[in-house]
């Protein structure tokens, strides 16, 4: 036995020094991989504070960009001088960021480039402009549905919080929400009275006529065809209009046209043409009737202190916002997109800033 372990001196002390070797091997393996994974760990931290302070950016830009106080023009500057803060980037939680603009005025991006410790990360936030109707019908006071089975609001319904909606019809409506906007009165546009006799030749109303853009007393539309040629926005106001069942009015061209009066008695119909824009302004405490058994009115009618029937399968095709809005036997309400849409500053009311639409990281 003393001999077989004289033969194999030494070789433990091989066998250790291997073994050392590789355990030497492993942990600098580990090591390296240990240094990588941290590397990678805070690599990856830098990446999402960039991140973060780059949504901060653009969130800064955005909540400056829908305050309503700044007009169209305000962002139109904005985006054509393409401003940012490229020289002179804003510090923000250890890092800083960059913001610029783009798009239009209607539907502005803004850019935010965030850097955190040599780390960069972009974003980019979508707004669009708020229109002026943003419901199908919207009631200051009550919304009233009488008649379960034809008598429909297709689309949603805003209501301020101290409307109420009532009658059996409450199911055939869209979405119901309330509403904490403030609606100021129609602007009364102080229009001169019109010198010369109604009805305008061949039943026609252009510009610069002597009919256009003049105010008019009670005015019988009777059962005749009127034709209201718009190139550029027009207005037309009454003390009361009446329109027979078997009327229509035509109104083409480009621009909007406003109509403003006390009351209107309405049984015959109103098409616009695209991109013709029709907004019938409705006074405090005026009214507004609409029935009869084929009638429509293509456009926006807006009277937050006024009363509105619809009624007799009569539709309004447009967008609503009244003091009281009743439906009855097969009055409809429908906010289509061939009426097209209206801001705020289109009929003289201020901005009502902008809403969030698209993150784009």
């Amino acid at each position: 036995m003393y001999k077989y372990f004289k033969d194999e001196k030494g070789s433990t002390l091989v066998l250790i020094m291997m073994v050392m070797v590789v355990l030497s091997i492993l942990g600098a393996a580990l090591l390296q991989t240990s240094l990588a994974e941290n590397r990678f760990a805070i690599r990856e931290e830098n990446r999402l504070k960039a991140y973060y302070i780059a949504r901060a950016g653009a969130e800064a830009a955005s909540s400056w960009i829908e305050d309503p106080a700044y007009n169209l023009g305000t962002i139109t500057t904005l985006i054509t001088n393409n401003a940012s803060n490229t020289t002179a980037p804003t510090d923000f939680a250890d890092g800083q960021f960059w913001v610029s603009f783009s798009g239009n005025r209607y539907q502005p991006t803004v850019h935010s480039l965030g850097e955190y410790n040599g780390v960069e990360q972009k974003v980019n936030l979508s707004l669009d402009k708020n229109y002026f109707f943003d419901a199908s019908v919207t009631v200051t006071d009550n919304l009233h549905m009488h008649n379960l089975n034809n008598t429909n609001v297709y689309g949603s319904v805003a209501l301020t919080p101290s409307a109420t909606i009532t009658g059996n019809g409450q199911n055939n409506i869209g979405d119901l929400y309330q509403t904490t906007r403030n609606f100021p009165s129609p602007t009364n546009p102080g229009l001169l009275a019109a010198s010369v006799s109604w009805p305008p030749p061949l039943n026609e109303i252009s510009p610069s006529d002597g009919y256009a853009d003049h105010s008019f007393g009670t005015i019988n539309f009777g059962n005749d065809t009127y034709y209201i040629n718009l190139n550029g926005n027009m207005e037309l106001q009454f003390d009361e209009m009446i329109i027979g069942s078997t009327a229509e009015i035509y109104v083409t061209g480009t621009g909007i046209l406003n109509i403003y009066t006390d009351d209107i008695d309405f049984k015959g119909k109103l098409f616009t043409d695209p991109p013709a824009k029709t907004v019938l302004n409705v006074f405090d405490n005026g009214s507004f009737d609409m029935q009869t058994g084929n009638g429509s009115f293509e456009g926006f009618i807006y009277g937050p202190n006024a009363d509105m029937t619809i009624s007799a399968n009569f539709d309004s095709i447009g967008a609503i916002i009244a003091r009281s809005l009743t439906l009855q036997a097969g009055g409809n309400v429908s906010f289509s997109s061939t009426a097209g849409n209206l801001y705020p500053e289109e009929l003289g009311f201020p901005s009502l800033g902008y809403s969030r639409t698209i993150w784009l990281d």
